[in-house]
């Protein structure tokens, strides 16, 4: 799952580009081939990471990649887009996104090293880089992007999921006669997760 997210984002480095070009365009062929199996499982990952990691608008140290409402959030917006069930990033989203970059990009610039979570003893000096006043301010201006991207991927897996329904509704069913629907599929709702604190204080 995770290779295939991946080649979603492939980009062009070296060499042929033509080959990139039909890399690209067999893994998003792939993509859309299996997207009821695909997407299914991304909605397992977006769910399991969130259990694991936290919400970003929720945490004092976020990890703004695996968080709920990070990066990686972001990457499943596009990658429930290329299924061809929903439409990609708005502009709120993706300037959310930008913005969770930039801190993520100040940190490795700060601590001089790679990585993804924003403890508290440098939350300071990533606000400075940022131009913001302080911890406090860094945290609410990535909360309110957390909040922006959990709630664009919801939306996205949510039409995803009718998108899918209203398929398995028009098929046929081989156990009925020619020309009846099937109109007794399930219907699943996504929970939208809360925290109780909706702007982290230091």
């Amino acid at each position: 799952m995770r290779v295939a997210l991946g080649l979603l984002h492939a980009r062009h480095v070296a060499g042929d580009p033509a080959l990139t070009s039909d890399l690209r365009a067999g893994a998003l062929a792939d993509w859309r081939a299996a997207a009821g199996t695909r997407l299914a499982e991304l909605r397992e990952l977006h769910e399991e990471r969130a259990a694991r990691s936290g919400e970003l608008a929720c945490l004092l140290e976020p990890d703004l990649k695996e968080a709920r409402g990070g990066l990686r959030d972001a990457e499943a917006i596009h990658a429930v887009a290329a299924a061809w069930v929903a439409p990609g990033p708005g502009p709120r989203a993706r300037a959310a996104k930008g913005s969770i970059l930039d801190a993520r990009h100040a940190l490795h610039e700060v601590t001089g090293r790679a990585g993804d979570r924003l403890v508290r003893q440098e939350q300071d000096e990533v606000a400075r880089v940022l131009g913001l006043a302080d911890a406090q301010a860094l945290l609410c201006h990535l909360a309110g992007a957390g909040r922006t991207i959990a709630y664009s991927l919801d939306q996205s897996l949510r039409q995803a999921q009718r998108s899918g329904s209203a398929r398995r509704r028009s098929r046929p069913r081989t156990d009925r006669r020619p020309g009846s629907l099937r109109t007794d599929g399930p219907r699943h709702a996504l929970a939208w997760s809360t925290c109780s604190r909706h702007s982290p204080t230091g």
